[in-house]
């Protein structure tokens, strides 16, 4: 006698399992469950900032602040430049003139000088107390600009390999003088190593 193992109702009694899900079709599934929380709800945020400066159109992707704690200088992806105080009114300078985002800003450690840079390498020098311009200049894609942490003396590094160092405010007489290093090995490193030699030795000529 032939059984066919189905019973009365038609069924084989064997359970049939679906095809694995898929890392995807798992994520899916997972994310389906997670309670989501509503969207019409409001939630008052306390702003517990000093200050807050919304000049910029777009994102700020640099910040300094001065020595004295009194003044903010800002860069962003608008092309612009802000100089702003902390405290007391919210006076600000504009600094205009860029030809990419603003990547690096920065005060002199006497306050006296602040910078601003852009990714293309065009570097603008100011003096604090009134806002004037007294220099520029081109170094190319810039990789860092920073100053000296103790003396007025301007550091830059580019794409290329370049290295560049400018004594303030001795500049304003000689706007295109400088001092390019070049390492001529390849390997960061080493190139870095001879940086690190070259600036301890004409650091010290400049100081003494």
């Amino acid at each position: 006698m032939m059984v066919d193992g189905t019973n009365d109702e038609g069924d084989t009694g064997i359970e049939h399992t679906s095809e694995p899900m898929s890392d995807e079709e798992e994520f899916m599934h997972e994310e389906d469950d997670v309670i989501q929380p509503p969207t019409d709800v409001e939630v008052d945020v306390e702003d517990m900032s000093e200050k807050t400066f919304s000049q910029h159109n777009g994102s700020v992707f640099c910040v300094a602040i001065s020595t004295s704690e009194e003044y903010v200088l800002t860069g962003g992806e608008d092309d612009l430049a802000y100089v702003w105080k902390i405290s007391g009114d919210d006076t600000f300078q504009k600094i205009e003139g860029h030809k990419d985002s603003v990547s690096h800003v920065g005060f002199s450690a006497n306050d006296k000088y602040y910078f601003t840079a852009d990714l293309s390498g065009y570097i603008q020098l100011f003096e604090l107390q009134d806002n004037k311009k007294i220099w520029e200049f081109e170094v190319g894609d810039v990789l860092w600009v920073m100053w000296h942490p103790v003396v007025p003396i301007l550091l830059a590094g580019a794409v290329d390999g370049g290295v560049w160092m400018w004594k303030v405010p001795h500049l304003k007489q000689k706007p295109y003088s400088c001092r390019m290093f070049r390492p001529l090995m390849p390997h960061f490193y080493r190139q870095t190593v001879i940086w690190q030699s070259v600036m301890k030795t004409v650091l010290l000529k400049l100081l003494t």
